[in-house]
């Protein structure tokens, strides 16, 4: 299997302009099974991973979650289990500009999951996304698409959230973010609304991550404050790289 994780790992996760821009918050579990069917994987079923993108489903062995994410069968079963578990509790806020007005945005909240389905003789797991999320999820044909060996390489989703918004805007080397939107897309806590909680915590773990990765050694931001209500206040960061 270890030529297939090769090719795996080489793989793009394509996220669709909507998904990027949603408000949610997964564990690092629950976003590796979503990597798993929105990889773009030649050949996946030989690396134990089926993926059918106009249903929505997903299936795959622990033996395939084992080798790919290189952990240990206990850990896998582990894993997967509270991953799938969790999700019963998760939902996923999608904005539609198109449907927006000049004062209000348009959104639909959906939760992840419409079935989960345990296989013990296979010792597999089948995953059915919402009917309702499959258009942002399934055969999209304009993507924002990391590699797979990338996204891995950043713990934190938070930070996996971040660096995809940022590598949007690749060809532009540039991206202008409102300090309030990432603390609403990505769920932060409402302490981060102190700009001294949000940098520390937040922003300035996620930048030093982000710079180790190819691409990325000259990552920088610069704080605006351009907010007429609150002038002191920092309100925008602006990245480059």
């Amino acid at each position: 299997m270890a030529r297939n994780n090769k090719a795996l790992k080489e793989s793009r996760i394509h996220h669709s302009q909507e998904l990027v821009d949603a408000a949610y918050t997964l564990t690092r579990d629950q976003k590796r099974i979503l990597w798993l069917f929105l990889a773009d994987i030649e050949d996946s079923e030989k690396v134990g991973v089926k993926v059918d993108a106009e249903k929505g489903t997903l299936e795959f062995n622990l033996q395939a979650y084992e080798s790919i994410y290189n952990v240990s069968p206990h850990e896998a079963s582990r894993d997967v289990r509270e991953a799938l578990t969790g999700f019963k509790d998760r939902e996923v806020k999608l904005y539609l500009p198109e449907e927006s007005s000049k004062t209000e945005m348009a959104t639909d909240e959906l939760p992840w999951l419409g079935k989960k389905s345990y296989r013990p003789k296979r010792g597999s797991y089948t995953v059915y996304f919402n009917p309702y999320l499959i258009p942002f999820l399934g055969n999209i044909k304009e993507s924002v698409a990391p590699r797979f060996k990338t996204l891995e390489q950043l713990s934190n989703p938070l930070h996996v959230r971040m660096y995809t918004k940022l590598i949007e805007s690749d060809s532009y080397k540039q991206c202008e973010l409102e300090v309030s939107w990432m603390i609403e897309r990505y769920e932060l806590p409402k302490t981060y609304s102190r700009y001294s909680n949000f940098k520390q915590k937040f922003l300035s773990p996620c930048i030093e991550k982000i710079r180790k990765l190819e691409g990325m050694g000259n990552l920088e931001y610069k704080e605006l404050k351009n907010n007429p209500e609150r002038k002191r206040a920092v309100s925008t960061i602006v990245f480059t790289w």
